[in-house]
């Protein structure tokens, strides 16, 4: 049985509809106690998990009600789950923070963005607590670390941080399934290649085509071969 019921496209549509409960979309929200029972109690109806529901609350108005309010509900949401429940929810609480808050960091004040990605870093770490040598997980926390709020001071730092999370989502990869995370392996090319380890990037961009025979999208391709271009002409420089 799905999780949202028979009808899963029908109970989310009511699951949205009922998000005119907590507040406006496009408009800042301030989430009580109140606007949370009001929206309970108005998808009641659907026969959804609680905490599906409060999940739905999160995803469908994360814009509007912010990093830290989203923060304190994921916080409600585990704390009345089973545990066994818990790497999904940690899951769904990543995917909003990466694609929702973390590429906005770079745009508002350092504090703030710092903020974020280390709330994002504990929840990587609460994840892998539960499920430790996680591929997909460890590639997260490469990602994390390669867009980090950007400091002069600390950037080459962050590099090399997130090349050693790739690297481990590399070998956990290989090792559980027998495939290397493509997503991992590019990355790591583009970390060697801001740390200026031109043969290092130069090796891992061609790995990258011998395990995508299929090709990659056309705007990570070009990229690649631009960067192919700098580190052949940056170790013919230097012979």
């Amino acid at each position: 049985m799905h999780p949202l019921g028979p009808n899963p496209v029908e109970t989310l549509d009511k699951l949205r509809a009922a998000l005119i409960t907590v507040g406006e979309p496009g408009q800042p929200i301030v989430l009580s106690s109140d606007k949370v029972n009001a929206y309970l109690d108005a998808t009641a109806s659907t026969g959804v998990d609680r905490s599906l529901r409060l999940i739905a609350l999160a995803n469908g108005l994360a814009r509007e009600l912010g990093w830290e309010q989203i923060c304190n509900l994921y916080e409600q949401i585990i704390s009345t789950q089973p545990q066994d429940e818990h790497l999904g929810t940690l899951s769904t609480w990543l995917t909003i923070g990466m694609q929702e808050f973390m590429p906005q960091i770079n745009d508002i004040p350092h504090e703030k963005g710092v903020a974020i990605a280390d709330k994002v870093a504990e929840i990587l770490r609460r994840a892998l607590a539960v499920s430790p040598s996680n591929p997909g997980l460890a590639t997260i926390y490469g990602l994390l670390y390669y867009r980090y709020p950007l400091s002069n001071n600390d950037h080459r730092k962050h590099l090399e941080q997130a090349i050693e999370w790739f690297e481990k989502s590399i070998l956990w990869s290989a090792e559980d399934y027998g495939e290397i995370d493509t997503t991992a392996l590019i990355h790591l090319g583009h970390c060697n290649f801001e740390l200026e380890e031109w043969r290092e990037a130069l090796k891992t961009y061609a790995a990258i085509y011998t395990l995508s025979p299929q090709g990659l999208p056309e705007a990570v391709d070009q990229q690649i071969q631009e960067r192919i271009a700098k580190c052949q002409i940056e170790l013919d420089r230097a012979v």
